[in-house]
C-alpha cells in the first residue's frame, strides 16, 4: 500500500517549494491538484513528467495509493487543504495509508509572519464574505477580539472594503499581502483610516490576505442609560440605525447588533409617537 504526501502548490513564485516536495513529485506515481492549470506550470517549470489529475478523481486515486505513493497538490493561500483534499485524505485513513505532510507555502501563515504583528495567537475568519450584511456581521462578531485577526480578500474585490473594515474595527494596523502581476508576494502596511488603499480598493491579480491588529483594551464600558442617549444623539443627527450602531460599537464597549436593536426600537417609537 502506498502513502499519500500532502504538498503545498506555492501562491507567488514557483520557486518557493522545498527540495523535499519537488522530489516526491518527480517519484509519486500520481499527483492529484485542485488547480490543474497552476500545477502544470509548477510541473514544466521543475521538469516534473508524473501524471497529474484532477482531485475530484477518486477512482485513479485509490487505484495508485493501493499499490503506489500518491502526492495530492493543496493551494497554498489557504492554511489548511479545501473540502476535496480533506476528502481524499479521509479515503487514505480510511483505506489503512500513511498521509504524511510535507511542510510548504501557506500565504496567511507567510503575511502573518511578516506583518509584525503579534502572531502568538491569532484567529483566522477564512474568505471575508462578497454579501455585505454577512460581512457586516462577521466584523461586528470579532470587533472586541483581542487577538490579531487574519482575513482572506479574493481578487473581486469589492469598492468600499477599506471604509467597511474602518467602519467595523476603528482604526488598528493593518498589514496586507498581495501578488503582483509578476507573481511575487508584496506586503504593505497601512491604516485602514488612510484615504485610498489600492490594495483594498481595486481588483487584484490574486488573493489578498489582511493581517489586524486585535482591539485595543477595552475601557469601562458604557451603562445601558448612557448608551441610549448616545444612541439618540446619533438618531437626532440623521443616521441610520446601522451606521449609529457601527458608530457607537468600538467606543461604547456594547456589541454592534444590540445598538442596532436600541437604534430601531427608538425610531420606532418616535414613529408612534407622531
Amino acid at each position: 500500500m502506498g502513502t499519500l504526501y500532502v504538498a503545498s502548490m506555492p501562491v507567488g513564485d514557483l520557486d518557493d517549494i522545498t527540495f523535499r516536495a519537488i522530489r516526491m513529485l518527480r517519484e509519486a506515481a500520481l499527483v492529484l491538484t485542485t488547480d490543474l492549470p497552476r500545477a502544470q506550470r509548477l510541473f514544466n517549470h521543475h521538469g516534473v513528467t508524473t501524471p497529474l489529475i484532477d482531485s475530484t478523481g477518486e477512482g485513479d486515486f485509490l487505484a495508485a495509493l493501493a499499490v503506489e505513493d500518491v502526492v495530492v497538490l493543496s493551494e497554498g493561500w489557504l492554511p489548511a487543504p479545501s473540502v476535496s483534499v480533506r476528502v481524499l485524505i479521509q479515503l487514505a485513513l480510511k483505506r489503512g495509508s500513511p498521509v504524511v505532510p510535507l511542510p510548504g507555502p501557506s500565504l496567511p501563515v507567510t503575511a502573518l509572519a511578516v506583518s509584525g504583528l503579534p502572531a502568538d495567537s491569532f484567529v483566522y475568519l477564512g474568505v471575508l464574505p462578497q454579501e455585505p450584511d454577512a460581512l457586516t456581521e462577521l466584523l461586528a462578531s470579532v470587533a472586541g477580539e483581542r487577538r490579531t485577526l487574519v482575513a482572506l480578500e479574493s481578487p473581486n474585490r469589492r469598492p468600499h472594503l477599506r471604509a467597511e473594515l474602518h467602519g467595523a474595527l476603528g482604526d488598528r494596523p493593518l498589514a496586507l499581502v498581495t501578488l503582483t502581476e509578476l507573481g511575487t508576494e508584496v506586503i504593505e502596511r497601512r491604516w485602514p483610516s488612510e484615504a485610498h488603499v489600492p490594495v483594498l480598493d481595486e481588483p487584484g491579480q490574486g488573493p489578498c490576505v489582511l493581517v489586524i491588529g486585535g482591539a485595543r483594551e477595552q475601557a469601562t464600558r458604557w451603562n445601558e442609560d448612557q448608551l441610549r442617549m448616545e444612541t439618540q444623539a446619533c438618531l437626532d443627527r440623521g443616521l441610520g440605525a446601522r451606521e449609529a450602531s457601527r458608530q457607537l460599537a468600538i467606543e461604547s464597549g456594547w456589541p454592534r447588533r444590540e445598538i442596532y436593536r436600541l437604534a430601531t426600537q427608538a425610531i420606532r417609537l418616535a414613529c408612534e409617537a407622531q
